[in-house]
């Protein structure tokens, strides 16, 4: 009678771990979820890294272009339109962005544009947000206490 148990026993395990690894199999790591929510709020731009290199292009490079980088300030909303400040003064206010897949964002610099530049969400904290481009450059966001 013990070994009859014992083998029903054994047997029970094995149909649950089996069950278990194919249940997990079934799911990509990719669709790991995340909490959409804890995009709401400000965020400050840190650095841009390509993949691949080391340099941190955000000090020198990307100053040229707009030199109040680091002074901008995105704030996400639950509407899911995007404020874009600098300082006190709203410096574009009519941007979107989208949920396309459980991690990828589509922004859109201006409510009206039909196609915007698509990020695989790598991270997102409560304090932190990590962006992925298409062109393997990695965006890098620290969230603002308002």
């Amino acid at each position: 009678m013990k070994k009859v148990f014992i083998g029903l026993l054994i047997v029970a395990v094995a149909g649950a771990g089996i069950f278990f690894a194919l249940r997990s199999k079934n799911q990509p790591l990719s669709e790991t979820m995340i909490n959409r929510e804890q995009l709401v709020g400000h965020w400050k731009f840190d650095s841009v890294q390509v993949l691949g290199e080391s340099i941190d292009l955000t000090p020198g490079i990307l100053s040229l272009l707009d030199s109040n980088l680091h002074r901008y300030s995105y704030e996400f909303r639950k509407d899911q339109s995007i404020a874009v400040t600098l300082g006190d003064s709203l410096a574009a206010g009519d941007g979107r962005y989208e949920w396309q897949e459980p991690n990828r964002l589509t922004w859109k610099e201006h409510a009206a544009d039909s196609i915007g530049e698509s990020f695989v969400v790598t991270a997102l904290t409560t304090d932190s947000l990590v962006l992925r481009g298409q062109d393997s450059s990695v965006l890098y966001f620290t969230k603002r206490g308002r």
